[in-house]
């Protein structure tokens, strides 16, 4: 990789902020628990919430970076 994508890269990560680093870790937490559904029977009647959420979570830092 060139410098030109860390560059651009750094330029986005500096438009967020802590609400929006909170959504991205919840997003990665909901990201954990479908995956943990397929191996616990207690997750998995409820893996489409958690997409869900996902989803929803991953919303406004994915706008704010790539705007």
């Amino acid at each position: 990789m060139n410098m030109a994508f860390f560059d651009w890269y750094n330029k986005r990560l500096k438009k967020l902020d802590m609400w929006d680093m909170l959504l991205i870790k919840t997003s990665v937490g909901m990201f954990a628990l479908v995956l943990g559904a397929f191996f616990a029977e207690d997750i998995k009647p409820y893996w489409w919430v958690f997409i869900i959420i996902m989803l929803l979570a991953m919303i406004r830092p994915y706008y704010k970076t790539l705007k």
